[in-house]
């Protein structure tokens, strides 16, 4: 029997029963992904947020590459291996490798693009993430040229990677989008305009063909790609939508193929509407708060961590966002990779009553009384949903003398005010590039400029994480990993609020997608039934 089509004026309102028939698909060979955030960084060594990585991943393939399941495969190298102890990592490229216009690709432009990202000057968010190959500590501290970084080529064919600690899940490491090789002979002619539309050059499934800003970009499949011959898809769309509904109704509509997000009050209605296009799994990223821990009153420990325990998680996870999303009082996700029991806040037994109690008395000590106020502006990108938490949260606040405003600009907006420092107290959130502990807390090293947005200064954090990278025994770089991200808590300099489940819609007849605990799908591996 064939399903209820809604009708334009349907379109707009959350209710319209029964299922949905989105129109005949005419054209199996283009697919439209939307994308939330507008693209901000064509150049992968300057990205710091998925949407950017999105892109990133469909146009630039590094030395191992992403499957399906977000497992690592061969990329442009076609096999490696590892050393007993180990710290040495050889991988073997392919042969015919070709940059998208036709320039041969080498070990050399590996070895020049691991220099280009450790270094300071390219300010490269994911520079911290090369801490462990020999001599990149020395280089982000301004003590060692990039030259010394411990990446060379044996020949044209071989690059080899030497570590001064043992990395098991390395291949996952080096398949994220932000650690990719870029065209040296295209950077020595245009510079940072390299990654312009009109002069981008990759080594990716796709390859850019236009880019209008606010409406659409549009790749192409490119020819010289080293697997082209399993990409099924010529042209990929990615439609910046910032607003869920807005995309939700495009979806129904038969007007985009992939919807990254939707509104969890919708959740029901669109089960009933879409069936299994819609499509929702546990997702390794945390949503938190970020402090700016340099400008009062958030200079004070205290106070943050006062803000931080008068929050209800439960609340947020059962009543506005539902879904099977899963409170958090850490950074870390429980399910990552070796981490087993993470750490928890001194109060996390505590009832929310004992906790509320406390905090009324912390922030009294700073003079923040019902009779005495703060004024709380909270930054969002707008959402639906960001704004919804965040005005539950005003409402928590609010007997312990906390007034709460909000201010929601466009996602572009929001995250470049975070990295210059212009906020108070933003929403932010972190999707894992790798199954382990360190990719959720290197992002708060004093010396991670792209990320560390709150400005967050520990030595002893930043001694506990180095050291918990270094060590060579996995129980051992747990529990540094587990002390640090102790001291974090302890510190507040932020609130995490809760574990994210992905919630996609993804048409019925597209193959090759499959759900994955890190959220990560290639447009390489879709194609039409």
């Amino acid at each position: 029997m064939r399903g209820v089509v809604c009708g334009a004026a349907a379109l707009t309102a959350v209710a319209c029963s029964g299922p949905i028939e989105r129109p005949e698909r005419t054209d199996k060979t283009r697919l439209v992904r939307v994308n939330f955030d507008e693209i901000r960084a064509l150049d992968p060594h300057k990205i710091s947020v998925v949407s950017d990585s999105n892109v990133a991943a469909d146009q630039f393939q590094g030395l191992t590459d992403l499957g399906p399941d977000a497992k690592p495969i061969p990329g442009q190298a076609k096999a490696w291996r590892v050393s007993d102890d180990g710290l040495r990592w050889t991988f073997e490229l392919r042969d015919g490798l070709m940059w998208s216009d036709g320039t041969p690709i080498t070990a050399d432009d590996f070895v020049y693009s691991f220099r280009r990202i450790i270094n300071p000057a390219t300010a490269s968010p994911y520079a911290n993430l090369l801490m462990l190959i020999e001599g990149a500590p020395e280089i982000l501290n301004g003590a060692a040229a990039p030259d010394t970084l411990g990446v060379f080529a044996e020949g044209p064919r071989t690059v080899v990677i030497q570590l001064t600690a043992p990395q098991p899940v390395f291949p996952e490491v080096v398949a994220i989008a932000a650690l990719v090789p870029v065209p040296k002979h295209v950077i020595d002619i245009h510079g940072d305009a390299w990654s312009r539309p009109e002069n981008i050059v990759s080594n990716g499934a796709f390859t850019m063909q236009s880019w209008q800003r606010q409406a659409q970009m549009v790749l192409k499949k490119n020819p010289r790609f080293i697997d082209a011959d399993t990409v099924a898809l010529e042209t990929l769309i990615y439609l910046p939508i910032s607003d869920e509904m807005t995309a939700v109704r495009r979806f129904r509509a038969g007007e985009v193929d992939i919807v990254p997000t939707f509104p969890d009050q919708m959740g029901p209605v669109l089960k009933e509407q879409l069936g299994t296009q819609v499509r929702v799994t546990v997702n390794q990223a945390t949503y938190y708060y970020v402090f700016h821990t340099q400008k009062p009153p958030f200079d004070n420990p205290a106070v943050r961590r006062a803000l931080s325990m008068a929050v209800d998680r439960q609340p947020l996870v059962d009543s506005i966002l539902r879904s099977g999303y899963r409170k958090a009082l850490a950074m870390v996700p429980p399910d990552t990779g070796f981490y087993g029991a993470p750490s928890q806040p001194d109060w996390a037994a505590w009832t929310i009553e004992e906790r509320r109690t406390e905090a009324a008395t912390l922030l009294a000590r700073a003079g923040i009384t019902p009779q005495t106020p703060l004024d709380i502006e909270i930054r969002i990108n707008t959402s639906d949903t960001h704004q919804r938490i965040a005005l539950a949260i005003a409402q928590m606040w609010q007997p312990l003398g906390i007034n709460v405003s909000l201010f929601n600009t466009e996602a572009a907006v929001h995250f470049a005010d975070l990295r210059k420092g212009n906020f108070k107290l933003a929403r932010a959130g972190w999707v894992a590039d790798y199954n382990a502990v360190d990719n959720f807390l290197f992002i708060f090293l004093s010396d991670n400029e792209g990320l560390n947005y709150a400005r967050y200064n520990s030595p002893r954090y930043d001694a506990l994480v180095t050291q918990g990278q270094a060590a060579s025994d996995t129980t051992q770089r747990m529990d540094f990993m587990r002390q640090a991200e102790a001291q974090l808590l302890a510190d507040s300099p932020i609130i995490p609020l809760f574990y994210y489940v992905s919630k996609k819609l993804v048409a019925s007849d597209i193959d090759g997608w499959s759900d994955n605990l890190r959220d990560r799908h290639r447009s390489r591996w879709f194609r039409f039934k």
